[in-house]
């Protein structure tokens, strides 16, 4: 009987100590994932690679589709009829410009995704570059419209239920060109 118990012991022990290494890993793990370079690494990236930016975004805005590109440079359209292609050229600029993703949304808009995070039980944060066109469309409601900030740091970004808010943040770099934070909440 003791051994029998002693043996479950060990046994729940063993378990509750994976389990716990498991989570702390997940936490780990998650918090490298999420760290986001500061504004001025920011802006010295997007000047170390601001031909292959513009080079990019000067292709894109020919065909304005909504789309995603992944990191391989394959492009997948957003829109009716879905469909996957390989342009050349997209995946060596997607590895110029250090893309993760990069997505062509509706509204014209181009976003270099390029640090950060996101699963489905944890809160995403996105850091990267946008383009805007001169010719951007407005969308009627937009839920991701842009909001103009001195700073992308989560001390400055506005706050709901001790979060940041849900939305698209940007800092000017030049003209047309800004740093992007992405926060999408659980």
């Amino acid at each position: 009987m003791k051994a029998t118990r002693r043996t479950l012991l060990i046994a729940c022990l063993s378990i509750a100590g994976v389990f716990a290494l498991l989570v702390t890993g997940f936490f780990v793990w998650t918090r490298w994932q999420y760290h986001l370079p500061t504004d001025q690494s920011a802006r010295e990236y997007f000047q170390d690679h601001r031909a292959e930016f513009i080079r990019f975004a000067e292709l894109l805005e020919k065909d304005s589709a909504p789309k995603r590109i992944a990191p391989n440079g394959v492009v997948e359209l957003l829109v009716p009829p879905a469909l996957r292609m390989t342009i050349p050229g997209y995946q060596e600029l997607m590895s110029r410009t250090g893309a993760r993703e990069v997505f062509v949304r509706p509204n014209g808009t181009i976003e270099f995704e390029l640090w950060g995070f996101g699963c489905a039980p944890c809160t995403d944060s996105f850091k990267g570059m946008l383009y805007v066109p001169t010719n951007g469309r407005s969308i009627a409601n937009d839920p991701w419209v842009p909001i103009s900030v001195n700073s992308l740091n989560d001390e400055n970004l506005p706050k709901q239920n001790g979060a940041i808010a849900d939305g698209v943040y940007v800092l000017p770099l030049e003209s047309k060109w800004f740093i992007y934070r992405a926060q999408i909440g659980d």
